[in-house]
């Protein structure tokens, strides 16, 4: 018996597929053995995994192993059984089933979609997953429409991983749709595009540069004019023109390869892009001058290329408070900052001189996403004389 206390020699666990498996050495059985233990990968059945393996240890040692391994799967399913007669809430399914996906998200998701529906979830008096009508009502009244449809997507998501992992009992996840109640119609395509014309975008750059409708002194608009400008013409997604450091630019191309994001929890800096590792985008002549006209006196404190007026790197938040203030200045229908990038890839496409697959390219998106978001909003569409 003092060998089973001992430390496992003939196994080790790992994680594999979401689940856990156990790995016994050939020498110790006389071939080598990889089985699932049917248990999924979260913090709370890796004890009950390593007892699992101590079992097997010792009958490794007592040479009473069982090769069909019906002897271990038969304690899993009197545990299965066990927990299935718990009724689990939807919080207590929702965390168990973040613990699973956080390993598969990236920590930006975790933070700004798990975390954030956590907080929902628990706020809720009905947590039976049993009375999805309830919870659905419950949802719509506090939050509308759109934030309830996410909502039970992701419910629906948690429930059918549930049911997979026998943590609840076989609920119908259909009975989460939200598309036929209470009159949620939401479109399938929610992509947001209503790209700036060339002479809008002009507007809103000198608005910026100028300071023209900054309201105090201490917080002028020019100290976000570069990234401003930096971001109609190269279409960068948020993260990569927040996260572009000196070091990534030379003369001739730009380099983005990482990207930082503000987040509930905090500021994220990550390597890699949305789609992919890296992407070098050209430096023509208008990105010169940009660049060139950045103040490099305050940027010696910081890798980050842009800014605010007291040297730290710039916050959306900040920018997006004087972004609001031109437009609503220029008397032009409030949009996002992230219209810059669709701004970019339109004017791209409607000047003709490049196609969807080299636009795409440079924006680090397929040509497919191209043609099916912006090829045909791309700007006004004049009808042919026939």
């Amino acid at each position: 018996m003092e060998m089973i206390e001992n430390i496992p020699n003939f196994s080790h666990l790992y994680s594999r597929d979401g689940h856990i498996w156990i790995n016994i050495k050939k020498q110790a059985v006389g071939q080598r053995i990889r089985r699932s233990l049917k248990l999924i990968d979260i913090v709370s059945n890796w004890p009950e995994a390593r007892s699992l393996q101590l079992q097997i240890e010792a009958d490794i040692i007592m040479k009473n192993f069982d090769f069909s391994f019906k002897k271990y799967t038969l304690k899993h399913q009197r545990v299965i059984q066990a927990k299935s007669l718990l009724e689990l809430s939807l919080s207590e399914l929702w965390e168990k089933y973040l613990e699973f996906k956080k390993k598969f998200w990236s920590p930006t998701t975790y933070s700004n979609t798990g975390l954030v529906f956590s907080r929902k979830f628990a706020s809720l008096e009905c947590q039976d997953l049993r009375s999805p009508q309830k919870i659905k009502t419950e949802l719509l009244e506090k939050y509308g429409v759109t934030v309830a449809h996410r909502s039970c997507q992701q419910i629906k998501a948690a429930v059918k991983w549930g049911v997979e992992n026998e943590l609840i009992f076989d609920i119908d996840n259909l009975k989460w749709n939200a598309e036929k109640d209470f009159n949620f119609t939401i479109a399938r395509d929610r992509v947001d595009i209503r790209p700036f014309t060339v002479s809008e975008r002009d507007s809103i750059i000198e608005a910026f540069e100028t300071d023209l409708f900054a309201k105090y002194k201490n917080n002028p608009h020019s100290q976000y004019s570069s990234a401003v400008k930096f971001w109609f013409f190269t279409g960068c997604r948020t993260g990569e023109l927040l996260g572009l450091r000196w070091q990534d630019i030379t003369d001739d191309y730009i380099l983005f390869s990482h990207t930082r994001t503000e987040t509930n929890s905090g500021e994220i800096f990550k390597k890699g892009l949305k789609q992919q590792d890296s992407r070098i985008f050209p430096v023509n002549s208008q990105l010169k001058e940009i660049l060139n006209a950045v103040n490099l006196e305050p940027y010696l404190k910081s890798d980050y290329v842009f800014l605010d007026k007291r040297s730290n790197p710039v916050k959306l938040q900040n920018l997006v408070c004087c972004w609001k203030r031109v437009l609503e200045g220029l008397d032009l229908p409030y949009r996002r900052p992230y219209q810059c990038r669709h701004t970019f890839i339109s004017i791209c496409l409607n000047s003709s001189k490049l196609s969807p697959a080299e636009v795409g390219k440079l924006v680090g998106t397929s040509p497919a996403m191209i043609y099916k978001h912006y090829l045909g909003v791309s700007g006004n569409i004049e009808v042919p004389i026939l």
